[in-house]
């Protein structure tokens, strides 16, 4: 600090001799940088400014006081005006490089305010933020990620589509990317394109029971209930304490007529099940198809023809009232990506 201290008076007498000397001004504010005190360097770069505004080593300190106090953008704004005005191919690299490191930490920086923001519930600021550490940094896996996500979440599919295939050009390897993206293309009613990412996701991660799960709902829906109980059994499996794929698998053998098979699941589902509302509905299903399987008209099976969205069936008008409580299933959609895992409600029982 003493040495800082005689530099700095060492400056001061020399701009008193020279008081229209910016680079003496520059320097001096380089010295309150070092010793910390960002207010007098912001000021004697101002003195310099107005006695030299192209002078790049002004704008390079002040990119340099800008960034220690994380303005990022006046930081980049002051560095870029230094590269534009050097004339020395060494200091045009330096700055560079600065401008490279600044833009990283900067989207960085972004990154982590679209987390606050999403925690706080605010989607659309998240979105902000996040473009923003994206225009800094286009190839920022996390925050093509997550966009993507809350695109999906708020039922901009379109958006989220090109979130996820831009973070899959970056990562082809990366199964949960073809996960969300087949969600969305299922979302989108683009059940081939949809098949084609499950399948690619199981194959770069056979261990994802929620890969498993969803490419279950897929099936279902497409009435192949054969390859829809496979990828239920699969993913409970692999995950046994998981009361939605149990839950999917008893609608499954329901919409199958198995009857008896569809109770086990849904008690199951039920045993496993901590949340009050969930479980109500569980009960409500049990004792539905309890009846059904005592009732008269226990061959009448409802068959389900559209999944996640509106559920339309068929069944006799005996049993139309209870093949309605059957119909009932809740969307529990996981985002571990994200801070905050959102759920929401619908009717076919799909993880994320």
């Amino acid at each position: 600090m003493g040495d800082l201290d005689g530099a700095l008076q060492d400056l001061s007498t020399a701009a008193q001799r020279k008081k229209n000397d910016g680079v003496i001004r520059t320097n001096i504010a380089l010295v309150y940088k070092d010793k910390g005190d960002l207010d007098k360097a912001f000021k004697e770069l101002q003195k310099s400014m107005a006695l030299d505004k192209k002078n790049p080593w002004t704008h390079r300190a002040l990119g340099e006081i800008y960034e220690i106090g994380q303005q990022y953008d006046k930081a980049l704004e002051s560095f870029m005006k230094a590269l534009n005005l050097t004339r020395s191919p060494q200091d045009a690299s330096e700055i560079e490089v600065n401008i490279a490191k600044l833009k990283k930490t900067a989207a960085e920086a972004a990154y982590r305010e679209g987390l606050e923001s999403y925690r706080q519930g605010d989607r659309n600021q998240a979105i902000a933020a996040w473009t923003r550490a994206l225009k800094l940094l286009p190839k920022h896996q996390e925050a093509l990620r997550d966009r993507g996500l809350t695109y999906y979440k708020g039922g901009d599919y379109e958006k989220a589509i090109a979130d996820f295939s831009t973070a899959l050009e970056l990562e082809a390897s990366n199964s949960e990317l073809y996960r969300v993206r087949a969600d969305t293309f299922y979302k989108m009613g683009q059940q081939e394109r949809a098949l084609e990412d499950y399948n690619k996701a199981l194959t770069l991660n056979p261990k994802d029971a929620v890969g498993y799960n969803n490419r279950g709902l897929l099936h279902h829906e497409r009435n192949q209930l054969d390859k829809a109980l496979e990828d239920y059994t699969k993913a409970i499996s692999l995950d046994p304490g998981n009361p939605t794929f149990f839950e999917n698998r008893g609608l499954a053998r329901s919409t199958a007529g198995r009857d008896k098979e569809a109770l086990e699941d849904y008690t199951k589902a039920l045993s496993l099940t901590a949340d009050e509302d969930r479980r109500n509905l569980l009960k409500e299903r049990i004792s539905a198809l309890e009846r059904r399987i005592k009732g008269p008209h226990a061959d009448a099976v409802s068959r389900i023809t559209r999944l996640d969205g509106i559920v339309s069936y068929t069944t006799t008008p005996a049993n139309l009232k209870e093949s309605k409580e059957l119909q009932d299933a809740v969307p529990v959609e996981r985002h571990p990506a994200l801070p905050v895992g959102p759920t929401s409600s619908g009717h076919s029982t799909r993880v994320q």
